[in-house]
């Protein structure tokens, strides 16, 4: 007759069941979150960079894309040196998120404000931003200067391909 207990074999299937929901649990939505976020903040600069060439070209106007990279701040303003009217000529990054570098026409500026010039017609020069965010992770943003076109990179050799399709 076997007794009403559970066996040993019985009990460790169980914990390991158990500790593999746990970890699926906790490891899964942070990268998830994480990625989303990341997204988010690319979103953010690709529409600040929609939004000054919109500017120039219903305006008629140069406008400028001011990149503040200690401040993590991007500003749209007037050639003048005034900012647009409708209120939204800036943006600041979530916390945790930074510009650390930035190529613009294939020169880096590491300086500690870069400015991308907007014509008239609602084009830039190409460049490129690299986003670092809360936990060290770094992706490139590049934006095409005719197209205003964004795509999201890695490393630093895809940067400079990316470059080489835009000017052919």
């Amino acid at each position: 007759m076997r007794s009403a207990g559970f066996t040993l074999l019985e009990v460790m299937a169980v914990l390991v069941i158990v500790g593999l929901f746990a970890a699926a649990v906790t490891l899964t939505p942070s990268g998830w979150f994480a990625a989303a976020r990341f997204d988010e903040v690319t979103a953010q600069v690709t529409f600040m960079d929609q939004l000054a060439r919109q500017r120039a070209r219903r305006g008629d106007q140069a406008v400028e894309l001011v990149f503040d990279l200690p401040q993590a701040r991007i500003e749209r303003r007037d050639v003048d040196g005034g900012f647009s009217d409708d209120g939204r000529h800036h943006m600041t990054l979530p916390r945790g998120y930074e510009v650390t570098e930035m190529i613009v026409s294939r020169q880096p500026r590491r300086s500690q404000r870069v400015t991308v010039p907007v014509n008239t017609t609602g084009c830039t020069p190409s460049y490129a931003l690299r986003i670092v965010g809360p936990n060290h992770e770094a992706k490139w943003l590049v934006i095409a200067g005719l197209s205003g076109q964004a795509i999201t990179l890695d490393g630093e050799q895809e940067i400079d391909d990316a470059f080489d399709k835009l000017a052919t």
